[in-house]
């Protein structure tokens, strides 16, 4: 029926804390990048975080529900128990793959709200993440969210990356890149996974970031240092990129346009041959070139609608 999500591959949703638009460079994250130039992808440059009160779990919640975040607080804290429309299937075994303490961002109870069956958690690093990924697919499960955690602020992983940035570079920026190219260093052997098994070759993929990290003031002066060593990277957009690879997409699409995180769960329901789902949610498809006025839409009113969904617990009753 149209109240069900059904997938007949796999889906997986890789979350990288914190990345940032333009930190998707080959001396950055070559592996990611590699994987970006050799496979027919769609490339969002610009999707704008909408987190509010509840930072990476907002950015779980938007992605898997297509929901935006209550105004006040934080919605995997305020509101674990209502009823959430979800890209999950509910009838399929489905993980949540943690690099951290479940109990952070109360994931035991929202991983189930999100529909997962299972729940991973462990303190260990993304090439194990990776590793969990890889063992997931082999066993049939659908649908695989992975979130990342090396990358968090304060960069604390960052000495432990091969990566060296300038003497001058600013100290933050510094370890942040570092830190992402442990982050991509972690997970190369999944991009690499991605192409000899058969059920990774023909799922939908989608990479992004939980939300963008840096402050005005920082992002001016990364700025004033890209200038000075004539890099081209888009450091003052504070935005994260979306990459969307799957069998539906046959040749590589850059779009440019700025775009927002709730538009990933319509275009993973279009991805996954879902269009008929009851909730389509907040967001569009942005692979549907007609839906590319995006520009025009009044983001607070959607804002106090979805506050007023979750509150009333609306899907309880769908």
């Amino acid at each position: 029926s149209n109240m069900e999500i059904n997938h007949d591959r796999t889906l997986l949703i890789l979350l990288i804390e914190s990345l940032e638009s333009w930190a998707i460079q080959p001396e950055i994250m070559p592996n990611l990048c590699r994987f970006i130039d050799t496979h027919p992808v769609a490339h969002i440059k610009y999707s704008e975080s909408q987190i509010v009160g509840g930072s990476s779990a907002d950015g779980q919640m938007i992605i898997n529900t297509g929901l935006l975040p209550i105004r006040d607080g934080a919605t995997c804290f305020r509101f674990p128990y209502v009823t959430y429309p979800s890209i999950v299937d509910r009838n399929d075994s489905s993980a949540t793959i943690l690099t951290h303490s479940a109990h952070c961002w109360n994931q035991t109870i929202m991983s189930q709200a999100y529909g997962y069956t299972k729940l991973v958690e462990g303190d260990w690093y993304d090439d194990v993440l990776a590793d969990r990924v890889i063992q997931y697919v082999q066993r049939g499960y659908k649908t695989i969210q992975a979130i990342t955690v090396t990358s968090h602020i304060p960069f604390e992983h960052a000495n432990q990356s091969s990566l060296i940035m300038p003497d001058d570079m600013p100290i933050l920026m510094a370890k942040y890149c570092k830190s992402l190219h442990l982050t991509d260093e972690g997970l190369a052997s999944l991009f690499t996974m991605i192409d000899s098994l058969p059920a990774l070759k023909e799922a939908t993929v989608v990479i992004t970031g939980d939300h963008s990290i840096f402050l005005q003031e920082r992002r001016e002066e990364f700025s004033e240092w890209c200038e000075r060593h004539s890099k081209d990277w888009p450091v003052e957009v504070a935005a994260c990129p979306v990459i969307y690879y799957s069998p539906n997409i046959t040749e590589d699409k850059n779009i440019d346009e700025l775009c927002y995180q709730m538009d990933i769960f319509p275009t993973l329901l279009y991805l996954t041959g879902n269009k008929n789902y009851h909730w389509q949610g907040f967001g569009v498809n942005v692979l549907d070139t007609n839906n590319m006025a995006i520009q025009r839409r009044d983001i607070k009113s959607l804002y106090e609608l979805s506050d007023k969904v979750i509150q009333a617990n609306y899907f309880n009753n769908q």
